[in-house]
């Protein structure tokens, strides 16, 4: 490292390298340089001090809106607290995206190609001291960093309502002192009854320094039946091969898988924590993300589970390092060879091909040109599960509706991404075994041996299960992108519906309100008016207690008291008060017929189950004009069964395997009273279902609640 005390950026002369800058001028100076250079997005993560700089100091404020008129994109994390919200609020208002993440310390700021990082902060006044850099290595690897953060930070918005409504909850943080990481990571262990362990060879020896006698005492808990037990994935090699040795002599399970990323993490039934520092056994950690916020939890399980599914047994991998069994990897520069060896392997499969074509023109290069469509059609006929990774664009949804589709090949399956601009590489996996990786030389020509450049085959197991796991990942993710895009267009309809169910009683109240305050009526015309405004306030308020239940079932807060209730005469009254009803308000309905024999007990909230049973008779209601409705109660096994069977319309296909699920399209309200009525049978530890009559015309719902034998009082709370 070189230091000047004046411009960095002509101490670096344009070359690689890193330098000190000292002095708020030389730091405004060559932060107005660097930014100048950056030419697409600049990423921004400093600590709760910094907000105040970046808009008191005019130079740093004046470059983020020059940011906008460039179309620079600019990503910023920073930790919102409540001394510098009102800063934070102006900083959302001038960059592209902001983002909270607590505990984080520190300043930098990186481009493509450099790092600015302050080494010296002040709220509220200049940066005096600040490091630049241009060095490959260090700039990738902050760039890894601040991805690492942007994923567990959490919008600005959603940090400030919590802080300006007064709901704060610290559930994901940053520890950084060394001696509190160990007690972290010790207490944890201590009180999990489970551990899932993912680290690099300086973690494992990390581990056994510091951690080891925790994860016996884990495994005496499993013996006494009071624990699940260690999993453990890691990379085995020559030079860690005695400590493996330890752990797996002490009775805990370890895999094998090559190419990890540079980071350590364990999961406990309880929280996640995760270090990206490079560990070793001599080495303390100095920065730990602890969190318990479920959507961590879940993301770094479904690393680990696909980790450990792929991985290889740790004593397998000892046994192949110490036998030196071979593996063929080989590099083929030689774009017509490494074709015939990409379909000679595809023709070889046995049981699954997974293929990957991230750009149109490779999909189009190898599925059309070279004549790979046939191939997987006929392979597929005779059982070999075929998946393919496709881009979004509508040509290729065509193409493979035109080539699948019309005669359709039950064992070909396509889901598709984003086409990655930046991807130069594809690759086929066949039976877990092998993998070809061609790198795309010139995504614009049309043939395999003009575009492709260097390829790489290899039936080494650790390789390409890394790559399967890579495959499984992306497969995944292409299924979770389809859920959240369908969830959200289905989020944005149930907003359009809510206002528009809100408005419609609102609106009739207000304007006979005021007929009766402006108004001159006579006292039955007046009642007339009362009884629409208390008819649409009730309206109004099942709209609100819906939206709450939704909340609470939501937050697991949905409460039942429960109590042995008689199904029989419950049922016999609500289906009473819903005939009276049914005939004051003329639904046009030809009978109902309510079927209850002998008495029948269950354990259940009272008030709940009427909900739910006025919620499956009002549904009823609205779809039947002709015909009728029959209710049936009785016995089946261990279970009470209540089914209402309309003759209506039935349920529309494409709405039945969603039915149950909250912002499904209604045409008659909000769609919510299903899905709260199918989450309070669960918590009955009930089951409920709906399907259309065999005869087409009209559908049943019903539930199935367990009995109860003894039909004295009794009173629960859950």
């Amino acid at each position: 490292m070189r230091v000047n005390g004046h411009d960095g950026t002509a101490a670096l002369n344009g070359n690689e390298g890193t330098v000190v800058i000292n002095g708020i001028e030389n730091v405004i100076k060559d932060w107005l340089s660097f930014i100048s250079r950056v030419e697409e997005r600049l990423d921004l993560c400093f600590d709760n001090r910094v907000p105040s700089i970046s808009i008191e100091v005019t130079a740093y404020k004046n470059a983020y809106g020059d940011f906008r008129k460039r179309g620079i994109k600019s990503r910023v994390i920073t930790e919102i607290t409540k001394e510098n919200l009102e800063y934070c609020k102006q900083l959302a208002d001038i960059v592209d995206e902001l983002r909270h993440l607590e505990g984080v310390r520190g300043a930098m700021a990186l481009s493509e190609t450099e790092f600015r990082g302050a080494t010296k902060i002040q709220a509220g006044k200049p940066i005096a001291q600040a490091i630049a850099s241009s060095v490959k290595e260090i700039v990738e690897q902050q760039h890894y960093v601040f991805n690492t953060f942007w994923r567990l930070a959490v919008p600005a918005k959603q940090r400030i309502n919590e802080l300006e409504k007064g709901m704060i909850h610290y559930e994901t943080r940053i520890v950084n002192d060394g001696q509190e990481i160990l007690q972290e990571m010790r207490r944890n262990n201590l009180d999990s009854s489970q551990l899932s362990i993912c680290t690099s060879t300086g973690g494992l020896e990390f581990s056994y320094r510091f951690l080891f006698d925790t994860y016996i005492q884990l495994l005496e808990k499993q013996k006494i039946g009071k624990g699940k037990g260690i999993r453990w994935v890691t990379t085995i090699c020559e030079d860690n091969l005695e400590l493996v040795r330890k752990f797996l002599d002490a009775g805990i399970p370890m895999r094998h898988t090559a190419n990890l990323p540079p980071m350590n993490f364990g999961i406990s039934e309880k929280e996640v924590h995760v270090t990206l520092e490079k560990l070793g056994r001599e080495k303390r950690i100095q920065n730990l993300i602890v969190s318990n916020e479920q959507s961590y939890l879940q993301t770094f399980a479904f690393m680990f589970e696909r980790w450990w599914e792929s991985g290889m047994d740790a004593r397998e991998r000892i046994r192949q390092i110490e036998e030196g069994d071979g593996e063929d990897i080989e590099v083929m520069p030689n774009s017509v060879l490494a074709k015939q060896r990409y379909l000679e392997m595809v023709r070889s499969a046995q049981r699954e091909v997974m293929l990957i074509s991230p750009t149109n023109n490779a999909f189009y290069r190898q599925l059309d040109v070279m004549g790979l469509m046939d191939i997987l059609k006929e392979i597929s006929k005779r059982g070999v599960h075929v998946r393919i990774l496709a881009p979004a664009a509508k040509f290729i949804q065509e193409e493979l509706e035109h080539l699948l589709y019309s005669k359709p090949h039950e064992n070909i399956v396509v889901r598709f991404i984003q086409e990655a601009s930046d991807t130069k590489a594809t690759f086929v996996i066949v039976d877990k075994k092998y993998s070809l990786v061609t790198e795309i030389k010139d995504d614009s020509k049309m043939t395999f041996e003009e575009a492709i450049g260097f390829s790489i085959y290899s039936s080494s197991r650790p390789g390409v299960l890394s790559y399967v796991s890579i495959f499984e990942n992306l497969w995944t993710y292409s299924k979770l992108y389809e859920q959240i895009q369908r969830v959200t267009s289905m989020q944005k309809e149930f907003i359009n519906i809510a206002a528009h169910e809100l408005r419609t009683p609102l609106q009739p109240i207000i304007g006979m309100a005021e007929a009766i305050r402006y108004g001159k009526h006579d006292k039955r015309s007046q009642d007339e008016l009362l009884d629409l405004i208390i008819k649409n306030t009730s309206r109004l308020q099942r709209l609100a207690e819906n939206i709450l239940d939704v909340t609470r079932i939501e937050s697991q807060a949905l409460k039942l008291h429960k109590e042995s209730l008689n199904l029989s005469d419950l049922s016999a009254d609500i289906v009473k008060d819903f005939i009276y009803r049914a005939e004051s308000e003329s639904l046009g309905m030809v009978r109902v017929e309510h079927k209850a024999g002998e008495d029948i007990f269950a354990e259940a909230d009272r008030a709940r189950l009427t909900q739910v049973i006025i919620n499956l008779l009002n549904n009823a209601g609205k779809f039947t004009t002709k015909g009728g409705i029959s209710i049936t109660l009785e016995k089946r096994n261990s279970n009470a069964v209540f089914s209402v069977r309309d003759s209506g319309k039935g349920i529309d296909n494409a709405v039945l395997p969603h039915l149950f699920s909250k912002f499904t399209h209604s045409d008659t309200g909000m769609g919510l009273g299903l899905f709260i009525s199918k989450r309070i049978i669960d918590a009955h530890n009930g089951k409920m279902w709906a399907q259309n009559n065999s005869d087409g015309a009209g559908a049943t719902f019903g539930f199935s609640l367990p009995l109860t034998q003894h039909p004295g009082k009794i009173l629960l709370t859950q």
